[in-house]
């Protein structure tokens, strides 16, 4: 499309304002908040975090939709994606019970939650719930 072409697709209250804040708002209203607390805690740990909620990581489900690896199967035998590595997995029941002693009574424990956090919940509780998921997946060792 030509850039007059996009001009002109600009609706007119907004082409002829004589406000830089509208024209700004205009141009950036598909753009998607990040929510604060997707950058709390370590920076690897965010990393990590980050790749389990884009289905990026090395979980063997993960590799395996990439043809990366012949199997999607985790060593327990169960497919290993996220809510297994989060919610299932035999490898991981201590440290599980910890995040779910400390989570219990903040929030109900959810593969969104855990990943995405829950927007009806303040700021610090999704930063409280980033830390902890985070500091399971870092004592996990298996990233």
């Amino acid at each position: 499309m030509e850039l007059k072409q996009k001009w002109n697709n600009i609706p007119s209250d907004v082409r002829n304002s004589n406000s830089i804040i509208q024209f700004k708002r205009y141009l950036n209203r598909n753009n998607v908040n990040i929510p604060s607390y997707f950058y709390k805690g370590k920076r690897r740990a965010q990393v990590l975090h980050s790749r389990l909620r884009t289905n990026c990581s090395s979980l063997n489900q993960h590799l395996f939709s990439k043809n990366i690896v012949e199997s999607p199967l985790c060593s327990c035998g169960s497919i290993e994606n996220s809510y297994h590595f989060l919610f299932n997995c035999v490898k991981y029941t201590d440290i599980r019970r910890d995040l779910t002693r400390n989570l219990s009574p903040i929030c109900t424990m959810s593969l969104k939650t855990l990943l995405f956090g829950d927007e009806n919940l303040s700021i610090e509780t999704n930063s409280v719930i980033f830390e902890l998921v985070q500091k399971y997946i870092l004592e996990s060792k298996r990233f």
